[in-house]
């Protein structure tokens, strides 16, 4: 059924089931309050509690923490600083005034896994990516799987064809 020759392999974006409303900041290792005054401006929402809270926090302690390194975080200051005026907008908002959320300052607690991502002209979304293969003599699916929205298509290639050349090879055993 599979003649396993040529396999073409495409992503798309999947919503995740959560929304970028209850967005949370993650928490340096150092006070917060510290850490917010050296690299930005606070907006109203965030030293506020959120429009919309979850109502269970299902990140663990690794996904809570800022994960950014000093120069990122230089970038997003200096980014936010540009934006200060308007940061009290939607989160990832597609309108004039949405602030800058990234997958290095927040987390979302209902979906821990869930990425932000963006494509180009639309916005920032919760999302994951899913990489489907597909066989292209026959047009069956011969892999599927879900990764972190973040990621590059590139990044992901290695496993998927790891995991292809063994579907395929015990499909030849068989």
């Amino acid at each position: 059924m599979v003649a396993g020759h040529s396999q073409t392999i495409d992503s798309a974006p999947v919503k995740a089931n959560a929304s970028m409303d209850t967005l949370e900041l993650k928490i340096p290792e150092e006070d917060l309050e510290d850490h917010l005054r050296q690299i930005r401006n606070i907006s109203n929402r965030d030293k506020n509690k959120p429009l919309r809270q979850s109502k269970e926090n299902k990140a663990d302690k690794a996904q809570q923490t800022l994960s950014a390194s000093n120069k990122e975080l230089q970038a997003i200051k200096s980014r936010n600083t540009k934006w200060a005026k308007d940061q009290d907008a939607r989160p990832g908002a597609g309108a004039k005034g949405s602030r800058y959320t990234s997958n290095k300052t927040h987390y979302s607690p209902t979906d821990p896994d869930a990425r932000i991502s963006v494509k180009p002209g639309k916005a920032r979304k919760l999302n994951y990516l899913s990489q489907l293969t597909v066989d292209t003599a026959n047009h069956v699916i011969s892999d599927i799987k879900a990764y972190h929205a973040d990621g590059k298509d590139s990044q992901q290639l290695p496993d998927i064809v790891k995991r292809v050349k063994q579907r395929l090879w015990k499909s030849q055993l068989v």
